[in-house]
């Protein structure tokens, strides 16, 4: 008697097809793919509800900010941002002590203990200038002169980029990092 061998039959996948080589792995990697774009959408998703809570859009108002800022121009401000982050040359938009919406260029930050010295020279767009010359109502032969309210630990001094057309620090004096509503990051 002769027994022959029956070919092993073919096993069925769950769709009730028979796997072919290679189909596997294809299915495998459509997984593995469909995984990611889930992971890319969540994260995607993520950032839009961080943006949407934490990123206004302003219109800037006046000629202050001229060249960076155009009247009438939008930008973006990060509202949730560290005021301990914010840095000399960063541009934030802020309540002045007088009550009214400002957005200027930051120019110096007065460290917790009032130490700090302001800097030599100030950018503006007409090139670097003396600090000393652009605030000099708070100076007196060369040393800062009291203001004639409190001021508080970390206060900032900001000043238009169009400082000649500008109400700024030279006007109300520094401000309470209390006061900002946020960073501007375009």
């Amino acid at each position: 008697m002769n027994i022959t061998e029956e070919p092993a039959s073919p096993t069925l996948s769950s769709r009730g097809e028979s796997d072919r080589p290679g189909q596997s792995a294809a299915r495998d990697d459509l997984r593995a793919l469909r995984k990611r774009e889930w992971t890319v959408l969540a994260v995607l998703l993520a950032l839009a509800l961080v943006a949407f809570f934490n990123v206004k859009r302003i219109v800037v108002n006046g000629v202050s900010m001229q060249p960076t800022f155009k009247n009438a121009q939008s930008v973006f401000v990060w509202t949730s941002v560290p005021r301990s982050s914010l840095r000399r040359g960063d541009i934030i938009i802020f309540h002045s002590p007088d009550g009214d919406e400002y957005i200027k260029r930051i120019v110096f930050i007065q460290n917790s203990r009032g130490s700090a010295q302001p800097p030599e020279d100030v950018w503006t767009t007409d090139g670097p200038q003396p600090f000393e010359y652009l605030f000099e109502a708070f100076y007196k032969d060369g040393k800062s002169i009291p203001l004639s309210r409190p001021v508080d630990d970390r206060t900032i001094w900001v000043m238009g980029d169009n400082y000649e057309q500008s109400k700024d620090s030279r006007d109300f004096g520094p401000i309470s990092p209390k006061s900002i509503f946020g960073k501007v990051i375009m």
